[in-house]
């Protein structure tokens, strides 16, 4: 049986206790709210890059600044589920050669555990996205021997549910050499798949994620090998020269069908990005902030949210002030 006799007399003990600590370490008021708090924006328009100061009246605990921006807007204090966009991009060398279209991009969504020639050439479900990408042309007609970019191919199309496995293939071809139909060589680097959300790239997969595999048709020369180079994380194609150490003919006369194949990649339809969070100003043990320096490197609208609190161990209170920041080019 509980005694309610004895939990009582415990509980005027404790508050007793309670009441002598608190008179001897001095009396905690009751929370104020920071009424007081206000912020002015000398201008609300501005060029992105430009920095804009907030100057700051009162003096709350706590300042907190959310800049409307993504990861920092208050919008989505409670989480951020979006639908991305993914895109690949790649530099592309190509040097020499006459012939025209000689580099493809391909996507599928099969897996290859053995990878050979013959499957990959096969294979029909392959989806050719190359002119989704500003390919170079020929060495000889565009006389350009530097690694170019070839732009951002958007491949949300492909991921058609919601956890998709997409591999992506690069195929380079070369007809028999002869003078004036000179194959080129080609080497491509800085392949990546990014995903794309407001304006805002972020790096999905690079060189090392993508398990690179290199299949050929016609044997190899090593000293002109199409080879894949770990170490400049480079893919090289190119015809090989001269004649066959077996007796059968020329390395040139062949040509060429290669395969680079990467192993599959995973993609989600939605992300779960979690809750935004504020810039810390203030904190309780800081002194006073007169003011507030920040810039934003995109044009847009942004909500710009300060709260201010007043917290002791009775409660908080808060005051909101809202400000929108036109950002122009």
């Amino acid at each position: 049986m509980v005694n309610h006799c004895a939990m009582k007399t415990t509980k005027i003990i404790i508050m007793s206790a309670i009441a002598v600590a608190a008179g001897s370490c001095g009396r905690i008021d009751a929370v104020t709210s920071p009424e007081d708090f206000d912020v002015v924006c000398l201008t609300e328009t501005v060029k992105a890059g430009e920095t804009v100061r907030f100057r700051f009246s009162g003096d709350p605990d706590v300042i907190s600044f959310y800049s409307g921006e993504v990861g920092n807007d208050h919008d989505y204090i409670s989480g951020r589920v979006v639908t991305p966009e993914y895109v690949l991009t790649f530099d592309e060398q190509v040097i020499d050669g006459k012939q025209k279209d000689q580099l493809s991009v391909l996507v599928s969504d099969k897996e290859f555990p053995e990878l050979t020639w013959e499957e990959a050439s096969s294979y029909d479900g392959w989806i050719d996205i190359s002119n989704r990408f500003n390919l170079l042309g020929p060495g000889k007609e565009t006389g350009i021997r530097s690694y170019t970019n070839v732009g951002y191919a958007d491949i949300s199309d492909l991921v058609t549910s919601e956890t998709t496995s997409l591999n992506i293939a690069i195929r380079y071809t070369a007809t028999p050499f002869s003078s004036g139909n000179e194959a080129n060589i080609i080497r491509v680097k800085n392949f990546y798949v990014k995903s794309k959300y407001n304006g805002t790239l972020t790096d999905l997969y690079s060189w090392s994620d993508f398990g690179w595999n290199m299949v050929t048709k016609f044997p190899q020369q090593s000293s002109r090998a199409s080879e894949i180079q770990e170490n400049n994380k480079v893919i090289q194609n190119r015809l090989g020269w001269g004649n066959k150490e077996d007796g059968s003919g020329t390395y040139q006369a062949d040509g060429a069908d290669n395969w680079t194949v990467s192993k599959l990649l995973a993609f989600r339809k939605t992300l779960d990005m979690g809750p935004d969070h504020a810039i810390g100003i203030k904190g309780v043990n800081d002194v006073k902030k007169d003011s507030y320096e920040y810039s934003w490197d995109r044009p847009g609208t942004y909500n710009v949210i300060f709260i201010a609190k007043n917290v002791n161990i009775n409660g908080c209170k808060e005051k909101v002030i809202k400000i929108t920041i036109d950002v122009q080019e």
